[in-house]
């Protein structure tokens, strides 16, 4: 069947309007949507876990030279760190008086003990040794001052008189404030030599063990 050109324009013309009325539903339909965005505050947290670091070092020297000494040919000798007996006159070419400094450069407080690899022959050992009767010794004491330009640290455990040494780590500082910023964290350990007439003529080394364990 024809259609005229007059039915055409009317069909045309629904045909917009049905297209115009759908453009505008939608764009009814968008202004109805609300935009939203990020929230303008919020809280969040930040977790650190400090770990605690059990560390010492040795300062200022970790070694006693006392350099070659001359027995007496009368009597046993006594040498020390602390230049306090016969170290002076009888050794020479040494470093002394120089004691060793331990400091706590950990950030808990420690206890330290001391142990020698070898210990005179009045405990058993093989340090300066000799025919009887004559007996060698080594001893150690620890002192609440510390190296470097730090002050001692120790809060109990300090040995005072001159020990020997016997085989068995024993506790030389006790409560020793860690912590690098606080300066008070340091001691010292003095060493003495029972130098006996027979001991052989011989280059002597013993090695110094400090162990320190944090405090429960």
């Amino acid at each position: 069947m024809d259609i005229s050109n007059r039915a055409l324009a009317v069909l045309l013309l629904a045909t917009m309007v049905v297209s115009l009325g759908g453009t505008i539903v939608s764009l009814n339909r968008l202004g109805s949507i609300s935009v939203t965005g990020m929230a303008p505050t919020d809280i969040g947290t930040v977790n650190l876990t400090v770990e605690g670091a059990v560390s010492i070092i040795t300062e200022d020297g970790a070694s006693i030279d006392f350099g070659t000494c001359t027995p007496s040919s009368a009597t046993t000798l006594t040498l020390n760190s602390e230049n306090t007996s016969d170290t002076g006159t009888a050794c020479v070419g040494g470093n002394i008086p120089t004691p060793i400094y331990v400091r706590n450069d950990g950030n808990v407080d420690a206890n330290v003990t001391l142990n020698a690899s070898d210990r005179g022959t009045a405990q058993g050992g093989n340090f300066l040794l000799g025919p009887d009767p004559d007996q060698s010794a080594l001893a150690y004491r620890t002192v609440n001052e510390g190296g470097g330009g730090n002050s001692g640290g120790c809060n109990s455990g300090l040995v005072g008189p001159y020990t020997n040494f016997t085989g068995t780590p024993v506790l030389v500082c006790g409560n020793l404030t860690g912590g690098i910023a606080t300066g008070n964290n340091s001691f010292a350990t003095h060493f003495q030599i029972v130098f006996p007439r027979s001991a052989f003529q011989v280059t002597e080394s013993v090695t110094i063990t400090f162990h320190a364990v944090q405090i429960p």
